[in-house]
């Protein structure tokens, strides 16, 4: 207990208030310091992130069965961490990724939906019209890349947006709902 007309200020020693933190704490009397000591103390915050649940090899493609969220005590910021299951879902992994680790974005890369020379199923969309032809691409790209490809039988190189694996499209914007009913189209 502190006695009266006495009090403790605190000042800090260290810059992050993360990990283990050093304060200096003083007893004052008025404007009199009467006792001195250094505190060190661990403070951790809780954080919610992305860990494996299930175990994900070299090249794999992260599905939402692959890892849960689950909180956890960081004496650290650690700002690489997946925190969010958009940033991770469809990421390939680059190494061997074993249950309980937590995410990180330098484990993960992008996932090539087409590569050059790749042959790709194009759809054109124009209102309610679709048509689906062959096309070459001309170079690789990820999902929502827009790419060139190149229709062998005119010849022509033109823009389109890859929306999935060696499946890319022309013509139109696509939401979310028309992407995955085209690709279960193919």
């Amino acid at each position: 207990a502190t006695p009266a007309g006495k009090k403790w200020v605190f000042r800090s020693l260290t810059r992050s208030f993360l990990g283990t933190v050093q304060m200096e704490a003083q007893l004052v009397e008025g404007v009199r310091g009467v006792q001195k000591l250094n505190v060190q103390m661990q403070v951790l915050e809780r954080v919610a992130v992305l860990s494996a649940m299930a175990p994900l090899s070299r090249g794999d493609v992260v599905t939402k069965a692959h890892f849960r969220v689950e909180e956890v005590w960081l004496d650290r910021q650690l700002p690489t961490l997946l925190l969010n299951e958009k940033d991770v879902i469809g990421l390939e992994a680059l190494r061997p990724i074993s249950v309980g680790s937590m995410l990180d974005q330098r484990d993960f890369k992008p996932v090539e939906m087409a590569h050059q020379n790749d042959v790709l199923s194009v759809m054109f969309i124009h209102g309610n019209l679709t048509m689906q032809m062959k096309g070459v691409a001309m170079q690789g790209g990820k999902l929502h890349d827009s790419i060139q490809v190149k229709n062998e039988a005119t010849k022509e190189i033109y823009q389109a947006t890859l929306i999935g694996k060696d499946l890319a499209v022309v013509g139109g914007a696509l939401d979310e709902t028309q992407e995955k009913q085209l690709r279960e189209m193919r």
